[in-house]
């Protein structure tokens, strides 16, 4: 740093530093806008993905939910009912499990997930529990 003597050379360095200043902001308005083009397409697929699932337009979890209930609605709880009724309730019913799924995507996607791993055979981790103070004694004693 250099040392100012005079009026002069004080407004001279105060004028440096806030061109300085201006151009270190003008590099991180630049950084940043680099770094907003990187991730846009990161931040694309996300709400792609997003959408996928479950969007406006119910996304795959709503369409399979309504197909799922509209089959065994039709098949097999009004398998023997009127024509009308093969016809109404399950439509109902359709749009119902959509719109269920659709606001309820976190729990449904969990509840998934929770299901695949059942019949994989992974269990949900649980902690062991803590060993009771007897417990601890019994283990610390070493048999011969």
């Amino acid at each position: 740093m250099k040392r100012i003597d005079t009026l002069q050379e004080l407004r001279a360095e105060r004028i440096r530093l806030l061109a300085r200043r201006y151009e270190l902001e003008e590099a991180i308005k630049q950084d940043v806008q680099e770094l907003k083009a990187g991730i846009a397409p990161v931040l694309a697929f996300s709400q792609g993905a997003g959408n996928f699932f479950s969007g406006k337009s119910n996304g795959i979890l709503g369409n399979s939910a309504g197909f799922l209930v509209d089959l065994l609605m039709k098949s097999v709880v009004l398998r023997n009912a009127g024509f009308v009724t093969r016809l109404v309730v399950p439509f109902l019913m359709k749009f119902a499990a959509s719109g269920y799924v659709n606001n309820h995507k976190e729990e449904v996607l969990g509840w998934i997930g929770r299901m695949i791993n059942k019949f994989r055979g992974k269990k949900d981790k649980d902690p062991e529990p803590a060993p009771t103070s007897d417990e601890q004694h019994y283990s610390d004693q070493t048999f011969i």
